[in-house]
């Protein structure tokens, strides 16, 4: 059996639909087709479908400049579970049969998941998640602002705290947060690459790693100075794209259509702090950037060893991380493609909590009213930043409110360690009267709580 022959067995009794979406959604099975000329996405359906035997399929062009000699090949409902080499099959069987320039599937790479402790490895020139190296055993600074002065930034101030700048933000989207202030965000001009719509929230998914992880990004960025932590471009203008369902997986196919979106609305500069494996249409997406004067910045990278895409292309601006010491950190990514570094590890950031995943640990009164008692001490819970008791896997977590801020370890901000349970909300803890877990927020699961939202960090009490 060829690798057509394997597609067409796929979408043997598969739905036909009409749809021309150029959504992106996860766990779809996607290519990203590359043609010599501009794509006629009408005639290319036509093709395609005497080619597969099948209309179960979308067709669909990117949305934004540079990109009109690629079209999305969507199959609606089959989820990518081939063997990567058969998908990679069938990407040269489709450009052999359509004379197509490259016919690229969209993969899932895990090039920021969170590393599992483990023996050293050998140090080569590979992509394989690092996980020694993304531990941090010191106690971080406990200036929030460290990070800032040493990179001169409030000199830089001066002449600009980046008034009139628009940020293109391609990442997992943003939550409500108290650093996170209305007039941050142009979500006017924001965009859900995953869907299709123009709502960027990011919905804290289950199960996701570091959930959340725009919404800390962002406060880096752009946090306003009223709030616990200041950003380094405090009067800047972010633009959130939401294109990452899940930060340890990489699909470049959504991460192009971000940075075409960012053009297309006006950005200013494009950052990013995500990367995987190289992209024909992502690089097209970024030299186009380039060309009409935008600024691309990316994350070299997390515990993989290597610089990674799109911040190993020469147009990006590829950004490792540093320490309050201003020497590496121990699990950025390395090499000649480093442009410069930055403050990356114990930088403080806006964290979100994993609110379910609490619930399960705390579903227990008892096991609610021991946590509590182990943080009696702390007062003014809901106005004040705590820091997680360690960075390290198995350590025990401090409990914070959800909304709350975290000393982070990683080069983009992603989540080094597990998340704490954020049982607290405003208030002081009292033995014989413990707070309702913060994931107890559902009325029509908890009847009879109180009507405010755990988005402000404030839980209501019994």
């Amino acid at each position: 059996m060829t690798a057509m022959d394997l597609l067409r067995a796929l979408l043997h009794g598969a739905a036909v639909t009409q749809e021309g979406s150029a959504a992106f959604p996860a766990d779809e099975l996607r290519y990203v087709l590359e043609f010599g000329q501009i794509a006629d996405a009408d005639l290319e359906r036509l093709r395609l479908s005497a080619l597969l035997k099948s209309e179960a399929f979308v067709l669909a062009p990117f949305e934004g400049p540079g990109l009109e000699k690629f079209l999305i090949l969507r199959f609606q409902g089959v989820e990518p579970t081939l063997p990567r080499r058969d998908m990679f099959s069938i990407g040269y069987e489709l450009c052999d049969a359509l004379g197509l320039v490259s016919a690229e599937p969209d993969l899932d790479t895990p090039f920021f998941a969170d590393p599992l402790p483990g023996p050293p490895l050998r140090e080569t020139e590979s992509a394989q998640v690092l996980g020694p190296l993304c531990w941090v055993p010191t106690e971080p600074p406990t200036d929030r602002t460290w990070a800032l002065t040493r990179t001169g930034v409030p000199t830089a101030w001066a002449l600009s705290r980046g008034e009139g700048i628009l940020v293109g933000q391609p990442d997992s989207g943003v939550a409500t947060h108290d650093e996170i202030e209305p007039d941050m965000l142009r979500l006017d001009l924001a965009w859900n690459a995953l869907n299709g719509t123009g709502d960027p929230t990011d919905p804290l998914r289950d199960g996701a790693a570091n959930p959340g992880h725009g919404t800390g990004t962002a406060s880096v960025l752009a946090s306003r100075a009223g709030g616990i932590i200041t950003g380094a471009a405090p009067a800047a203008e972010l633009v959130p794209i939401r294109c990452l369902d899940d930060v340890k997986i990489f699909n470049a196919a959504p991460v192009a259509a971000a940075v075409a979106h960012a053009g297309r609305v006006g950005c200013h500069v494009i950052s990013m702090s995500l990367g995987g494996v190289p992209s024909r249409a992502l690089h097209r997406a970024i030299q186009q950037a380039i060309a009409d004067d935008i600024i691309v910045v990316a994350a070299a990278g997390n515990c993989v060893g290597i610089v990674v895409w799109p911040a190993r292309y020469n147009e990006v601006i590829a950004v490792a991380g540093t320490n309050s010491d201003d020497e590496p950190w121990k699990g950025s990514s390395r090499g000649a493609a480093v442009d410069i570094s930055a403050p990356g590890e114990l930088v403080w950031r806006a964290q979100r909590a994993r609110i379910r995943s609490c619930l399960r640990r705390c579903a227990r009164p008892r096991n609610i009213l021991r946590d509590c008692t182990r943080c009696r001490h702390r007062r003014a819970v809901a106005r004040r930043a705590w820091p997680r008791s360690s960075d390290r896997r198995g350590a025990p977590p401090r409990y914070k409110r959800p909304g709350s801020l975290s000393r982070r370890t990683q080069a983009d901000g992603s989540q080094a360690g597990r998340l704490g349970c954020r049982v607290f909300g405003g208030g002081r803890c009292r033995r014989g009267r413990p707070h309702r877990p913060a994931a107890c927020l559902d009325r029509a699961r908890c009847p009879g709580i109180g009507s405010r939202s755990a988005a402000n960090g404030r839980v209501p009490r019994r």
